[in-house]
């Protein structure tokens, strides 16, 4: 949130240079370590990165959900009427991501991580 820019050049082009992918490779590390194969620790990386990616989008996008311009009645009317909280948001959902990912791991014991 506070680089938006980033978001602006990731839409515009992958993100190419010396360390471009180090967060990437990284975290698909740990999660094989966690007990995922390589595929399935590719795909929650780019859950995670979806995750994250597309709530920094909306809230750019949309900014205050007070500010928005909506009549009293399509207000009264949304989902989220009295749950629009970005930051709850964020957390409860990122909370289901990991949970997720977690539920597919099997942990590889300390000695075969060598």
């Amino acid at each position: 949130m506070r680089h938006p820019v980033v978001l602006e050049a990731h839409r515009r082009a992958p993100l190419v240079g010396p360390g471009a992918d180090d967060a990437a490779l990284r975290v698909v590390a740990a999660l094989r370590t966690a007990g995922l194969d390589e595929r399935a620790a590719v795909y929650a990386y780019g859950a995670l990165h979806d995750f994250v990616t597309g709530h920094v989008a909306i809230r750019l996008g949309r900014g205050d959900p007070e500010r928005l311009p909506l009549p009293p009645e399509r207000r009264a009317m949304s989902v989220f009427v009295e749950h629009h909280d970005y930051d709850r948001r964020f957390a409860y959902g990122l909370d289901l991501v990991v949970a997720g990912i977690t539920a597919a791991a099997t942990p590889v014991p300390h000695e075969e991580q060598r």
